[in-house]
């Protein structure tokens, strides 16, 4: 999917089970101004998958995700493996990556060369999860509540106690 802009009252995408799936600058715009909470969930993309069937080898390149409840979400009861976001704009979200909290597994996904901003809460938050790679982000206004760099809340980056071989490598943090 190349070059489209999805203005969504919604959530602007699923992805539901599929393999070696690309968007590439799609622009994926939601209904809400600066959220400061789960709300209802609005998600620029929903991961869906099974045990069996999860969503592998997706590329996420050069997009923008804002004005959502959650840049991606995938509950604790789906499966995936192999994402990459590169070069990814996340703004004006209540969390950017919202990941497996009480079960499920991401199995191997990096996250590289994307801006953060205005991101109410954290910009990762996950759980269950293996070898999940951040490199080279910049995370500017995150996990402050909307009240600037100076007034920390809470961690940017949480990889829960579950999660397995996650690193931060190379990341800009414009906060203490």
């Amino acid at each position: 999917i190349l070059d489209i802009e999805l203005e969504a009252t919604g959530d602007a995408f699923w992805l539901v089970n599929g393999s070696a799936i690309t968007l590439n600058r799609v622009a994926m715009t939601g209904p809400l101004h600066l959220p400061t909470s789960e709300g209802d969930q609005l998600t620029g993309i929903y991961i869906i998958g099974g045990t069996l069937t999860p969503p592998t080898d997706i590329n996420i390149i050069d997009c923008t995700i804002s004005k959502f409840n959650y840049g991606a979400l995938q509950f604790s009861t789906e499966y995936s493996r192999n994402l990459v976001f590169d070069s990814v704009s996340f703004s004006e979200l209540y969390q950017a990556f919202s990941l497996c909290e009480n079960d499920g597994m991401v199995n191997t996904m990096t996250i590289s060369n994307c801006v953060f901003d205005l991101i109410y809460s954290r910009a990762i938050n996950a759980n269950y999860v293996t070898n999940i790679t951040s490199a080279f982000n910049s995370y500017r206004d995150v996990a402050n509540s909307n009240l600037g760099n100076g007034n920390a809340i809470d961690n940017v980056i949480y990889y829960g106690s579950n999660s397995i071989g996650c690193a931060s490598l190379n990341d800009q943090f414009d906060r203490t």
